[in-house]
């Protein structure tokens, strides 16, 4: 395994986290790993001809909306794991992708390398026909609860055999640690080594598509994940429909009735042909009315989008009323605050209205999901909080055992009034195990001047921590720089 590979993988991968952490994660990104042998800098364990983890993977659950009822069991995972994760599944990719299709798109090998989800996503779009084909009809369908349903029956003989032992080994131990979690199963989502090895599970059910291009029986197919499309005649896709289900069902899979569809071309882009809008200076206005007024019916991507474009240009008439539809957003709330911050300051006056607002949101909205409010508190900088978004961040620094709504409170507090954010986190070290918990009380103690024997005893608490009391004796027990997101 290359750490150095897996290093530069999470770097990417942080920045679209569900999870973000307030110091970039600087065990993991901000070290040179080159030439580092993998077993000795993550204390690998030696076992059956090969290494194996030295301690069982640790997941902070948190639950992330996926639109606005439904929300996806997510995890966080400790930085020896997730480090170790990913140089395996790097080190793995080539192996395992070596015949996929080149319609597969995603976090995949293509020959000269890993292939990135920005270019491979942009690829997929644009793969999607946008006019008739003359009388073919689409079929879109997705493969149900896909990550969770995957274990390590599946994985398991993927990488036995094909890859050199200590590979499949931390790839089994993670798996395996992760579908044992009560309330979570198969692969841990929003990994880019999970969907490294999603191709791969997924190869038998791409052969079905394959014999049906190769017979002439549709035009042209494609795969984002498990979401899976393909263009041909209204008679002949039921038929392919059914071919998959049969492959899927023999995989231990189940397609997605709700999501499954047959119908005119023009609805194959899955809604996402309002991307092209993005682009366009003359269309933006008119679609961003549009999701401001049936903000349920667009596609994520489409919202995400929208709110981008709008904070690149500068274009913050409607913040008000991107606010009040927020509570319709919750799974976009990580680019709805991204978007009112610079609306913020563009216009500082603004400022005092979004705190009130927060602080109701926070506190008078039914079901609104933790991970939602704590992403809207990153609206407001550190060195300036409202007095009533100071009220609500005190309180998760004292209370919250949500690890996003902590890690925030630690270093808004540990910045606005380190002394008594000190005092507050000593009390809270001796009242968790959860290593990510202790990870950021210590370094929260670190920036608020505590002594750096009393932060290394709380780091040497958890040995899956000693890639971090590595990165602090390497830099003298010197907080880390807060990342640019949090500043």
């Amino acid at each position: 395994m290359d750490i150095a590979a897996g290093a530069e993988l999470a770097a990417v991968e942080m920045s679209r986290d569900w999870y973000r952490d307030p110091w970039g994660w600087p065990e993991i990104t901000d070290t040179d790993w080159a030439g580092r042998d993998a077993g000795e800098t993550l204390g690998l364990r030696r076992e059956d001809g090969g290494y194996r983890l030295p301690h069982p993977p640790y997941f902070h659950p948190i639950d992330v909306p996926k639109g606005r009822r439904g929300m996806r069991p997510a995890v966080v995972q400790d930085p020896l794991s997730r480090l170790a994760y990913l140089s395996a599944a790097r080190a793995a990719s080539d192996t395992l992708h070596r015949d996929l299709p080149v319609w597969v798109y995603g976090w995949r090998s293509r020959g000269t390398g890993l292939a990135q989800g920005g270019t491979e996503w942009s690829n997929y779009v644009a793969s999607f026909p946008r006019g008739d084909l003359g009388g073919s009809s689409s079929l879109r369908t997705d493969i149900a609860s896909f990550f969770p349903s995957t274990t390590l029956a599946h994985v398991d003989p993927l990488v036995r055999g094909r890859l050199d032992a200590t590979t499949a080994n931390v790839i089994a131990d993670v798996v395996a640690a992760h579908h044992s979690l009560e309330g979570r199963s198969g692969l841990p989502q929003r990994s880019f080594a999970s969907e490294i090895l999603a191709h791969a599970v997924l190869r038998p059910v791409d052969e079905v598509l394959d014999a049906a291009l190769d017979e002439g029986r549709i035009e042209a197919a494609r795969r984002w994940l498990d979401d899976i499309s393909a263009e041909g005649t209204e008679d002949e896709l039921p038929r392919v429909r059914r071919e998959l289900q049969v492959r899927a069902r023999h995989e231990g899979f189940e397609l997605n009735d709700s999501k499954t569809r047959v119908g005119p071309v023009s609805g194959a882009r899955f809604g996402l042909r309002r991307l092209d809008d993005v682009g366009r200076t003359d269309r933006l206005a008119g679609l961003e009315l549009a999701v401001i007024e049936r903000p349920t019916g667009f596609p994520k991507a489409v919202v995400q989008g929208v709110l981008l474009a709008l904070t690149k240009r500068g274009l913050f008439d409607r913040h008000a009323e991107w606010c009040g539809v927020a509570v319709d957003l919750p799974h976009v709330a990580d680019d709805l605050s991204r978007y009112l911050r610079a609306a913020a300051e563009a216009d500082p006056s603004r400022w005092a209205a979004l705190g009130l607002w927060f602080a109701a949101q926070s506190a008078g909205v039914p079901g609104l999901p933790d991970w939602t409010v704590a992403q809207l508190s990153l609206i407001f900088p550190a060195e300036d909080l409202p007095a009533p978004v100071w009220t609500v961040v005190r309180a998760w620094l004292e209370k919250s055992v949500n690890l996003q709504q902590f890690s925030i409170a630690v270093h808004r507090a540990g910045t606005v009034d380190p002394t008594s954010c000190r005092r507050m986190l000593r009390a809270r070290a001796d009242a968790t195990g959860d290593p990510l918990m202790l990870r950021t009380v210590a370094l929260g103690l670190l920036m608020t001047g505590e002594d750096p024997r009393s932060v290394r005893d709380i780091v040497e608490r958890d040995p899956r921590n000693s890639l971090l009391l590595r990165w602090l004796r390497n830099h003298e027990w010197t907080a880390p720089d807060a990342a640019r997101d949090f500043t």
